[in-house]
């Protein structure tokens, strides 16, 4: 569409597949490998059936160990944790999407409101061409021939729609956002009276008003981003320390026998990298925190064992809240302020 013919966009898709053969075809093969015919992954199907409903038994269910509180020993065979033939999919192959259509639509305006409240940026680009709108000439352009601010608007639309089907998230629509933002954008040159902007007037204040606004948000979140990388801000762990509190956890296991191979389980679903920088394999995984801490002491006891009994070396826990435990041979790892580890 963009080129106004489909001969001359032949070699330009042509050249755009290769590159993306290039890129996810190993992937691609380790997860066709692993599953024994071809995929892509299954995360649509185990997406929908996570957040809306599901039906059906899992063809690889892990081992149940106990209910209250709920363990599961996942055991799948590979010498380390998550390597990169992990696929989280593989867990759920055999549980089938339960269609849900009002579930569906409630969640899908959902994600749209999710757009705007994790974007809020956004917010003043609205304010904004409603203002250009009232102030001066504006115009989307025609469907025949396209228009450039429909070229970049329909596609923004279509993404986000898609995405807002079932998951939602700021990284997977930016593209979009960008497009539909250019699109808007664009929409001012397409005006009846361009002589309008020969002069600086009420319109072109709200230009410099938007840039002003965008590049403040941008700068605002690079010196943000740039100053966690070295300490705590707002109460949020730096960069830097989240790194080598792996690295704290990973020396204190080694020091406390835990060697390559070995089988840890976790709580709920902290940061693994210290297993992955070990060669520690995380098979076994007490789910819910809060049940965990709410149960008895003697269910709190029993699913430690029935961990033990299964050959897993240690549970590791992350968060202020275990500090509850520190005294019942729960241990803080030094010069972290938020890993703890039992030992088994």
């Amino acid at each position: 569409f963009s080129v106004g013919s489909f001969k001359r966009s032949v070699p330009r898709i042509a050249i755009a597949l290769f590159f993306l053969i290039l890129t996810i075809g190993p992937l691609l093969v380790m997860l066709s490998t692993k599953r024994g015919s071809f995929t892509y992954g299954e995360g649509g199907r185990h997406v929908y059936s996570m957040l809306i409903g599901g039906q059906g038994q899992p063809v690889n269910p892990g081992k149940i160990l106990s209910e209250k509180p709920r363990v599961v020993v996942y055991e799948y065979g590979n010498v380390c944790t998550r390597p990169f033939t992990f696929d989280v999919c593989y867990w759920t192959i055999g549980i089938n999407p339960k269609y849900d259509h009002i579930t569906h639509i409630k969640l899908f305006f959902q994600n749209l409101l999710d757009v705007v409240t994790q974007s809020p940026w956004l917010l003043a680009i609205f304010v904004w061409v409603i203002f250009q709108i009232s102030v001066g000439p504006y115009r989307i352009g025609c469907l025949k021939p396209i228009s450039f601010p429909i070229l970049f608007i329909f596609p923004a639309i279509c993404g986000i729609s898609v995405f807002a089907l079932i998951s939602m998230e700021p990284r997977y629509v930016a593209p979009f956002l960008f497009l539909g933002s250019v699109g808007l954008i664009l929409g001012l040159n397409q005006g009846k009276n361009p002589k309008v902007f020969s002069k600086l007037g009420t319109s072109d204040l709200g230009v410099f008003a938007l840039v002003l606004f965008l590049v403040g948000s941008v700068v605002q979140s690079s010196v943000d981003k740039a100053s966690r990388g070295l300490s705590f801000q707002n109460g949020k762990i730096s960069y830097r320390q989240a790194y080598e509190d792996q690295v704290l956890v990973r020396d204190f296991l080694s020091k406390r026998g835990i060697v390559s191979g070995d089988k840890v389980a976790v709580i709920g679903s902290p940061p693994i990298q210290w297993a992955r920088m070990a060669g520690i394999r995380v098979t076994g995984e007490i789910e819910d925190p809060d049940n965990f801490l709410t149960a008895t002491k003697t269910e709190q006891i029993n699913c430690l064992h029935l961990l033990k009994n299964e050959g897993l070396k240690a549970v590791i826990a992350h968060g202020k809240q275990w500090s509850k435990l520190s005294g019942e041979d729960w241990v803080l790892v030094p010069e972290t302020k938020t890993y703890y580890v039992r030992l088994l």
